[in-house]
């Protein structure tokens, strides 16, 4: 079991997804998605029994989300989205905010370019 503080788990150049001991479906689709963009997300579920332990409660003190919700920290460490309970479809709702923080928009056609500065451009 680590001993860290949540600080800890987010930064190092990556987006990082956490969650609590309800929340397993948002790691499921941190995965999914950031393979499908193309982005490193980590996904780490915190609570008793798990590989993170909220030790002082600071977690779910300061989270402002429910057990089943989960909290998108962007790569320099600042909270980038949060969302209060798990979705109905997880996959969806982390997809469009990532969409949204990476300023990319979904392409119903493939020759479309996925970056809102590439679409000026045009």
């Amino acid at each position: 079991m680590a001993r860290r503080a949540v600080t800890a788990l987010a930064g190092k150049g990556r987006f990082a997804l956490l969650t609590g001991i309800s929340g397993q479906r948002w790691t499921e689709a941190a995965q999914d998605v950031g393979q499908q963009l193309g982005i490193e997300i980590a996904g780490y579920v915190i609570g008793p029994g798990r590989q993170h332990t909220d030790l002082y409660n600071d977690w779910a003190r300061l989270r402002e989300v429910a057990e089943d919700g989960c909290v998108l920290i962007r790569p320099d460490a600042h909270v980038a989205w949060r969302m209060d309970r798990m979705a109905d479809n997880p996959h969806a709702a982390l997809q469009e905010a990532l969409e949204s923080v990476l300023d990319r928009k979904p392409r119903t056609n493939p020759a479309e370019p996925a970056f809102a500065s590439e679409r000026q451009r045009l």
